[in-house]
């Protein structure tokens, strides 16, 4: 049916009709996702009674931020095309405004530095463990990540070159055993002065590395006031049940629900309903229904650019009820393009 926005007063039939075109695609064996940022309960049972009219019961799927002890987890941050990407998804969360502006864009790079070197570690990127580096700060990623560099593209023994350089320089640096041995690896402002004064001379150059510095060297107290609009979001997104459901932890076998992302859900062929409880939490339901929007835009991309074209691309209807609720720029150019 193509892109179709249906508007109307209240209770004039709106979510009725989004059922019947639910069930239609239900049972015309396609790919459904709804979004219901008020998680409209008559809707969800339309859409399981669908299901097993259709013989696909097995393909429904629940995320209700109302009831997390009987949803599945999902990870909206599982699906992108760069890593930048995954900064702007958690930057676009925070108060817009030309004041803010500024705000935002400091928040951005803190979150892209991060994202950096978590990958270069090879730690997948959560909201938990993003939140625990901007709360806690990046030294202690920033040393595993220079470590990590070093031991790529250095010498064996680049510790005994590092130590020798410190011992040449005019202001020591290092901390130091108790026999006097400096303590290489436990050292970040050395392997930093090391980077900056060697390895940057002769040509190398590494972008976690130096985006991560470039935080760790911020001033504290300005660092603080330029994230103090992501940190309660970041908290909103990943405290108690909240953060289990939207970071879920594989190595976690107490938890028996299941684990998946949207685009395995795609691939799935599964029907998904998305319950946010909006009228509990205006705030939660509109950043948990961004970010799901900006996943499933990146998801679409994907396809858009990897599926051969001779292959014959799934029809996968997204219903999304009381849209304004969530609707953010990666929606809308979707909507635009990814047909």
């Amino acid at each position: 049916i193509g892109n179709t926005l249906l508007a109307g007063t209240t209770r004039c039939g709106k979510t009725r009709m989004l059922e019947l075109v639910a069930e239609m695609a239900i049972s015309l064996g396609f790919t459904v996702i709804v979004i219901d940022p008020k998680g409209d309960q008559p809707f969800e049972e339309s859409c399981r009674i669908a299901c097993g009219k259709a013989g696909r019961l097995d393909d429904f799927a629940r995320l209700h931020l109302a009831f997390p002890g009987a949803s599945i987890r999902i990870d909206p941050l599982k699906n992108y095309t760069n890593p930048s990407d995954l900064a702007s998804r958690i930057s676009a969360l925070m108060p817009g405004g030309d004041r803010s502006s500024s705000f935002r864009d400091f928040a951005w790079g803190v979150l892209n530095a991060i994202v950096l070197g978590m990958l270069e570690i090879g730690e997948k990127p959560t909201l938990v463990r993003i939140r625990s580096y901007v709360d806690n700060g990046v030294a202690e990623l920033l040393v595993r990540v220079v470590l990590r560099y070093f031991d790529q593209v250095l010498a064996a023994n680049w510790e005994a070159d590092v130590a020798n350089h410190a011992r040449s320089m005019k202001q020591a640096k290092g901390r130091a055993a108790e026999d006097g041995e400096i303590l290489v690896r436990q050292s970040l402002n050395l392997l930093l002065a090391y980077y900056l004064d060697v390895l940057v001379a002769r040509g190398f150059h590494d972008e976690a590395v130096e985006a991560l510095s470039t935080i760790y060297k911020h001033d504290s107290a300005h660092y603080s006031k330029m994230i103090a609009n992501l940190v309660p979001i970041l908290g909103m997104l990943t405290t108690g049940d909240l953060g289990k459901l939207l970071s879920p932890d594989p190595r976690d076998a107490s938890d028996a629900r299941a684990m998946t992302d949207l685009q395995a859900l795609i691939r799935s062929n599964a029907v998904v309903y998305i319950g946010l409880d909006s009228l509990a939490n205006k705030t939660i339901s509109s950043a948990v229904g961004s970010m799901l929007l900006s996943d499933l835009t990146s998801v679409a991309a994907g396809i858009y650019n990897f599926s051969p074209p001779t292959t014959e691309r799934k029809k996968i209807f997204l219903i999304v009820d009381e849209a304004a609720e969530v609707v953010n720029d990666p929606y809308i150019g979707m909507l635009n393009k990814a047909a």
